[in-house]
């Protein structure tokens, strides 16, 4: 009778560890949707207005070389960027122009890009 009780507590607590891993992870996929839910309702004055590793001070050299060299002299640019890549300096400006193209009249995005919307309009790009 001894080894059937020993039985019915080692399933009992094999059910007992089971309910708690459930609880658990329910537990942490609630927090990560509550987190979610926390970022997606925060305003947006608190979100940086790029997520990328250009500076302020890279943005507005870029933003001078273009208007000297023009868009498509990449490797010009990355010469007088100091660490970055054509590559990058390819992917900013496709980045830049894409952002142009698609809210030229979203005046929140605007005010952020300010001067870039206005060279790309100057240059009918």
């Amino acid at each position: 009778m001894d080894a059937f009780n020993l039985q019915l507590q080692n399933v009992s607590l094999r059910f007992q560890v089971q309910d708690l891993q459930s609880q658990i992870n329910a537990s942490k996929l609630s927090q990560n949707n509550t987190a979610i839910i926390q970022l997606s309702s925060e305003p947006d004055e608190k979100l940086p207005i790029q997520r990328c590793r250009w500076t302020f001070q890279e943005d507005q050299l870029l933003l001078q070389l273009v208007r000297t060299h023009g868009l498509t002299c990449y490797k010009t640019l990355a010469k007088h960027m100091e660490g970055k890549k054509p590559s990058q300096v390819y992917f900013k400006l496709r980045h830049l122009k894409q952002l142009y193209e698609t809210h030229k009249d979203d005046t929140r995005v605007y005010n952020m890009n300010k001067k870039w919307f206005q060279y790309f309009k100057s240059c009918n790009c």
